[in-house]
Formats: structure tokens, sequence, C-alpha cells
């Protein structure tokens, strides 16, 4: 059994990065959720033994995420790595995998990979294009510290490193690209590799 922890800081203050243009707000709602949703549906693909867990600070989840069988960590929605911290330690997990919910590619195959993976290494880590951390998988018996922020994978590879950790790192298009700017939409659109919904929302945001 591997525990999933899909951080999402809520629909009301996530994604301020993409919120700090002139883009439509509602849309911009939209865009969260729909990324939300796509990890989730991604999820649910699964035929590994897995629990997932959704961390959030926001108390009013839209209604669209009601369908969904996962269970809810409640935080204060200030500091990431505290809440992962914390939630970590509430479920104690054999193993875990922490994916971030703004992953427009992510793949259940690639879940599948690492939540093998973690039988033969303490760790797993996925970068994103710009030096952040898609997805960090580790063994519970595996102790680092969590550094989520820029340039987050070099923090945890010196970890891992510095501590003799086993581990594997990955780049794939399934977790290379996570959204923080409207530009990274576009950047996916120019290379072909934007899933038709949030191809729709990125028309609706004059992109």
């Amino acid at each position: 059994m591997v525990t999933i922890l899909v951080p999402v800081r809520g629909s009301s203050s996530s994604k301020q990065r993409l919120r700090s243009g002139p883009s439509n707000s509602q849309s911009i709602d939209s865009l969260v959720l729909t990324m939300t949703k796509r990890v989730f549906d991604t999820i649910n693909e699964l035929s590994i033994p897995y629990e997932v867990y959704l961390l959030t600070a926001d108390r009013n989840l839209p209604d669209e995420l009601t369908d969904y069988s996962f269970k809810v960590i409640y935080d204060e929605g200030f500091d990431l790595n505290n809440a992962i911290s914390k939630a970590v330690k509430q479920l104690n997990p054999e193993k875990y995998i922490v994916v971030m919910g703004d992953l427009p590619n992510l793949s259940s195959r690639l879940l599948t990979t690492i939540y093998y993976l973690l039988r033969v290494n303490d760790a797993v880590i996925c970068p994103s294009h710009d030096g952040g951390t898609s997805i960090l998988a580790a063994r519970a018996s595996t102790t680092f510290r969590f550094s989520y922020g820029p340039h987050s994978a070099s923090l945890y590879l010196s970890q891992f490193q510095e501590n003799h950790f086993r581990y594997t790192e990955i780049e794939s298009i399934a977790s290379w690209y996570d959204i923080d700017l409207i530009s990274d939409l576009s950047r996916l659109k120019e290379n072909e590799a934007l899933p038709p919904q949030l191809a729709k929302i990125l028309e609706e945001l004059g992109e």
C-alpha cells in the first residue's frame, strides 16, 4: 500500500502567481480546478494498492471534487513544507508519494513506476522544468527535510546524497511541466502537449 498526498492550496488563494496578471479570476479558478481534477482522474486509473489524501486549507471544496474518493487533511495554508511534514507524521505511511496538483500531463504509468521503484529505493524524485519538485516519493524509514520552493529539486538531491539514500531521479514529460504561470500553459500549447480541457481555458484567458 502506498499513500498518495496531493497538496492543493485552495481555490480562493492558490496559484497567486497565475493571478498576478490581468487574467479573468473566474477562468483562473476554473484552471486550478481542472488541473486538480486531472490529477485525481489519473490517480483513479491506478491498479496498484493505494490510499489518497487531499491536503488543503480550503474548507469549502468545489462540488466538482465531491465525486472523488479521497480523504481530506486540512492545514493552515501558510507553509507548504510544514503542512506536508505534519501530514506525513500524522499518516505514518510505509511508503508515500507527494503529487503536486498542477501537473497537466501526469500519467498513471509514471505513478506506477514510482510505486515499484520504492521497493528498491529510499526515495524517488521528479523535478519540474523550473527546478522545482513535481513528485516526491519516499519510504517511511527515510528521514529528510521537506524543502519545496525555488530550486527544491537540487535541495532534495543534496539531502539524498548527504544521507547516502538509494534514490532515483526521473525526468518525464508527465511531471516536467507544472503550471505556475500562464506562460507555462502557452509553452505546452506550442509543444502540442496541452490537454484539450486546459487549451479551452487558455483560449478563455485570451492567450
